[in-house]
């Protein structure tokens, strides 16, 4: 009978020895874990940068792109999505000062063609102009377009080489 206790306390030394192995093993385990996750006692978090001073022109064209983004935003995602024309009030010194400013634009345009030779400056910054504004509605209604930006340069040389 002693030795089948011996083998019994023999047996419980070997599980006992498997446990020990078993809570090490884990314990190893947790020490990995812990030294590979970083921690903010441990000294291992990422220093913040200096504070930075920001001028008002560069916060002042944050907020712009800010409000443009939500425009463009608001714009994609809501399919009744409309701009409404503002409609002056009649006699109004804001709608005068547009009308005589639409008027001496389109003169001033039609003076220019019918010079002798035609000056084609005024009408190239006009097509200039169109064409941005188109290539904006393009790429916000199609999802981006590239544009080939040689065509107004091959207007002013067609231009300059009709009077030459």
């Amino acid at each position: 009978m002693p030795k089948e206790a011996d083998q019994r306390e023999g047996g419980g030394d070997k599980e006992a020895k498997d446990e020990r192995r078993q809570e090490a093993s884990e314990e190893t385990v947790r020490k990995r874990v812990r030294a590979n996750t970083p921690s903010p006692h441990r000294g291992n978090t990422p220093q913040a940068s200096p504070p930075r001073f920001v001028s008002v022109e560069e916060l002042m064209e944050t907020a712009k792109g800010v409000t443009n983004m939500a425009l463009a935003h608001e714009i994609m995602v809501n399919q009744a999505f409309q701009v409404k024309p503002t409609e002056l009030p009649e006699g109004s010194l804001e709608r005068r000062v547009k009308e005589i400013m639409h008027k001496a634009f389109w003169d001033c345009l039609e003076a220019q063609l019918k010079e002798e030779p035609p000056s084609y400056d005024h009408a190239i910054k006009l097509l200039a102009e169109i064409k941005e504004v188109s290539v904006g509605i393009l790429y916000f209604g199609f999802g981006g377009v590239t544009v080939d930006r040689k065509g107004l340069g091959l207007v002013r040389v067609a231009a300059s080489m009709r009077h030459c």
